[in-house]
Order: structure tokens, then sequence, then C-alpha cells
């Protein structure tokens, strides 16, 4: 077993999903926004195995076994932190855990990409989405002042766990003038949830 890690790269838009599961399905509700990112960070645990036959390697197999996914946010609002959290102090938001105790969310994130084949750039998107996560207990003393300016930094860490199918993570890359929407379709459609959001 070993660790495989990416470099910081930067991101946006992330969401997180409330789960209803049983052991037969795993079902998101609509997403709460995150603050805006800044940068992330995946770390994967990855199980290797061998097959040898007369001496000789005839196969080498490499699995995701777990990970952690390590980010930076431009301040977190205390309604995301106790939605990570699982606390629900003043009841204006639903419950999703006992109190205190950190629930298990679905999780999205966009990053932008840029790839150049030829003397022209083109930008895009690669979406995230990791089927389980669950962050590490989250505090609200991350924000302060100077100069009038508000700023705020806040670092979160989540174990990233497996769905019923022992997935933990996809992702998909989208170029072209709809990319984001692309990309934000494709990210709805890993969670099975309506295209549009419905109308309140």
């Amino acid at each position: 077993m070993s660790q495989k890690f990416t470099a910081p790269i930067g991101c946006e838009e992330g969401k997180l999903y409330p789960i209803t599961e049983t052991p037969a399905t795993l079902t998101y509700a609509e997403p709460t926004d995150m603050s805006g990112l800044k940068t992330f960070a995946l770390a994967l645990v990855l199980a290797e195995a061998s097959q040898y036959g007369d001496d000789v390697m005839l196969d080498q197999v490499s699995d995701i076994s777990g990970g952690t996914i390590t980010e930076q946010t431009a301040g977190e609002t205390k309604r995301v932190l106790d939605f990570l959290s699982g606390r629900d102090p003043n009841g204006d938001i639903p419950a999703i855990s006992t109190r205190n105790v950190a629930p298990v969310l679905g999780h999205s994130l966009l990053c932008r990409l840029r790839s150049k084949e030829d003397a022209s750039v083109t930008e895009g998107w690669r979406a995230w989405f990791f089927y389980k996560v669950k962050f590490a207990p989250t505090s609200h003393a991350a924000t302060g002042k100077t100069d009038s300016i508000t700023y705020g930094v806040t670092d979160l860490s989540a174990t990233m766990l497996a769905n019923k199918d022992k997935d933990f993570a996809d992702f998909e890359e989208f170029f072209g003038a709809a990319a984001l929407a692309e990309a934000r379709a494709w990210l709805r459609a890993q969670a099975g949830l309506p295209a549009v959001p419905p109308t309140p």
C-alpha cells in the first residue's frame, strides 16, 4: 500500500450534498454551496498487488482504497461550517446528523483547465465528484480584520469514503463554448439530480 499525492491546484464552485444511504442505495439531496475555494489537494491511498508466474510478473493491479481532500477556502460562513460539522445550534439549517458529529456528504468542485495542443490555448473545466466524504471538525474562528478589510481563510480536510459500488471519486473534463454549463450538468447527473434545479 502506498500514497500518491497531487499538487495543490486552484478550484472553485464547491458544493456539498446531504446523503441518505441504505445498504442498496445512495441518494443525494440538493447541494449547499461552499464559499469560494482557493486551492485543492487530493491524496490517494493505493492498494497494490502483483501476480507472478514462472518467476515473471504477469500483472500488477492498483486500486484506490481511500484518501483525503484538503481545501483552502476564502472564508467559510458559519452556516457552511455548521453544515460540515453536523451542528444545528439555531435551527436555521436542517439537522443532518447527531449534534456535533460530522455527517457523511457528497462533494463536488470545479477546476479551471488550460490545454495547449498547438500555438493556441484552450480553456476548459475539470469537474470532480466525490461520492462520500467526511470532514474533520471545523472551527468558526477563521476570520479577522485589518485596516477595515475583512478576510478569512479556512483549511478544510475530509476523508474519502467509498460508495456502495466501492468507488471513491470520478472526474470529467470539458472544453468549448458550453464547457462550464456541461460540467455543471455532469455533476448534477453524477448526483442523480434533475438537470435544472426545480423551481421553488
